[in-house]
């Protein structure tokens, strides 16, 4: 698919699947819109107050139900869990 009906796919049919998460934080969605051709069209961020509730969330039915949403329509997929520093 185009990079433009990706973009119309993630907001406009796999965001709401995120948004029935529980203890989400923040959650935020950035697509590439130029530059080189590359194997990334976007990321998202899934914010959590902690380790625990991260792993508390990702067990339940509600997200493994958006990522099989995900996995049917994206061709990879790279998870990081990050610790954030913020220096200003």
């Amino acid at each position: 698919m185009s990079r433009a009906e990706f973009a119309r796919w993630w907001l406009e049919r796999h965001v709401p699947y995120v948004k029935k998460f529980p203890a989400v934080r923040k959650y935020r969605v950035s697509l590439v819109e130029s530059g080189p051709e590359t194997i990334v069209d976007g990321l998202a961020e899934v914010w959590f107050d902690d380790m625990a509730t991260l792993r508390r969330v990702t067990a339940s039915e509600v997200v493994k139900e958006a990522q099989q949403h995900s996995v049917a329509h994206t061709s990879d997929r790279i998870r990081l869990c990050v610790e954030e520093h913020r220096i200003r």
